[in-house]
């Protein structure tokens, strides 16, 4: 009590133009600065975000489609020049409201309130993806803020640990309760296979199916198969002679145990998920850095191997070849000693796969899948409580209004991150994620580190010394 007693109590008596925007005497002046500095910038991110996924749809865009990228263009530009522009606005009103500043006004409560109106400008299918990415910087700046204060000690590979355990517990529900409109069970099945997931059915040969379709046609079966025995012949000649498709060949007919979902051998299964997936995480990763490096590599060629080569450039697909290989092998090692297959295999399983983490640790991807996690379990333990207590609590309950629902905790969420992230910004910066900060920095035409820090010193975090380091730094 008597450390928020504290807090409560102690103001700053600067004006706006001594904190908030120094460079300007006005408060219209500088508002009008920020949101022509922000709106720039935010077309800028967006003309880039969205026209590189028009391209990635692999067609010639049409009429109705440059129409709807011209307007999210120009909506998202608007909802994140609105936290910039919203944000001073607030601040200053705030500040005449009450005359003075205090540790929540002034950063926090005016970022709260510029977020709530500015999610509302954003498109609904996007709030919830904008509210996940947001929660999981600001729950690691949290963290951060933990660790400066000492109240917590960081573990050696926590990342690592929260991201396997995260991850295990993800690709249980996939096994059991596989819901196709979450994105999380796209990204799962993109990375251990449609195999895996729940009410998946075996798929029967190609020769049965084809056999089938023939006898229900009338045709007969030897005739056809001597036809389909031919043409395999034929198209199969061109490739024997080469070593590596009769190696995959021999994979292919490897011992395949009868519990396992997939159609080829253990063997074919477990390296063609290593394979294709270190081929997608080792092509991205080159990609992006043949074109942040293009000037450099077109001045000097003989860089280009180094580049290509590179073992920093394979750790993203060591990871992602490592996960997806590593689980499909654990996956049929325990249905062979077990004689059978069973959904709590995911759980073994997803551990060893994500040791594969250690290969490209990233906080973003470890909170993104704790946060997920976090939300299947609390589900799943509000689905068994429901079922328990259903006709005590649901029906006397919601059914009277008794307990209120929460439609709307995305925007909620989003807003009180986001508030987190601006008070860091201002009160200690340090703490932030420095690709945030360059976000802050960039969005606000560098004006975050022109606001006045020393007006904020009294209330003995020390930032003017937190951006210091910040933007030595940064350079």
């Amino acid at each position: 009590m008597t450390i928020f007693s504290k807090f409560r109590l102690k103001t700053i008596s600067s004006t706006c133009d001594m904190y908030v925007h120094p460079w300007s005497k006005s408060c219209t002046d500088a508002w009008t600065e920020l949101f022509y500095l922000s709106i720039s910038d935010a077309l800028r991110i967006n003309m880039t975000a969205y026209v590189v996924a028009l391209i990635m749809r692999g067609r010639i865009p049409s009429e109705k489609d440059l129409k709807r990228t011209l307007l999210g263009i120009l909506q998202s530009s608007a909802f994140l020049s609105c936290h910039a522009f919203g944000y001073a606005v607030c601040n200053c009103t705030l500040r005449r409201i009450f005359g003075n500043y205090n540790v929540l006004t002034a950063s926090f409560i005016p970022s709260f309130i510029s977020n709530f109106f500015a999610i509302f400008v954003e498109r609904p299918s996007r709030r919830g993806l904008l509210s996940l990415y947001v929660t999981n910087v600001a729950s690691e700046t949290l963290f951060h803020m933990a660790v400066w204060r000492k109240w917590v000690t960081p573990i050696r590979y926590g990342e690592v640990i929260i991201f396997i355990t995260s991850v295990s517990f993800l690709l249980y529900c996939y096994r059991t309760q596989c819901n196709g409109k979450d994105p999380v069970y796209s990204l799962l099945r993109f990375f251990v296979g449609p195999c895996e997931e729940q009410g998946y059915v075996k798929k029967q040969t190609l020769d049965t199916e084809m056999i089938s379709v023939t006898e229900a046609a009338g045709i007969g079966i030897e005739s056809h198969l001597s036809k389909q025995h031919s043409y395999s012949n034929k198209k199969e000649s061109k490739w024997d002679s080469l070593p590596i498709f009769s190696f995959i060949k021999y994979l292919k007919s490897l011992y395949c145990h009868p519990t396992c979902p997939h159609n080829h051998s253990c063997a074919y299964y477990s390296l063609q998920g290593f394979i294709k997936l270190f081929t997608v995480g080792y092509g991205l990763q080159l990609s992006l850095k043949l074109l942040l490096r293009m000037k450099k590599l077109l001045s000097k060629p003989s860089r280009i191997p180094s580049t290509v080569f590179n073992v920093n450039v394979m750790r993203l697909g060591a990871f992602f070849g490592g996960f997806s290989g590593l689980y499909r092998f654990m996956s049929c090692l325990l249905r062979r000693m077990c004689g059978k297959d069973s959904q709590y295999f995911a759980l073994p399983s997803g551990l060893i796969a994500g040791l594969s983490f250690c290969f490209f640790r990233d906080n973003t991807v470890a909170l993104y899948m704790m946060w997920k996690a976090l939300q299947l379990f609390t589900i799943w333990i509000y689905r068994c409580v429901l079922k328990i207590l259903y006709t005590i609590l649901y029906v006397d309950g919601v059914g009277k209004g008794i307990f209120p629902e929460f439609p709307h905790a995305s925007v909620f969420f989003h807003c009180f991150s986001t508030a987190v992230l601006f008070h860091a910004a201002l009160f200690e910066p340090h703490n932030l994620r420095s690709s945030y900060w360059k976000f802050l920095y960039s969005m606000s035409g560098g004006r975050i580190a022109e606001m006045n820090r020393e007006c904020l010193d009294p209330f003995g975090l020390g930032s003017s010394k937190s951006l210091e380091i910040v933007l030595k730094k940064h350079k």
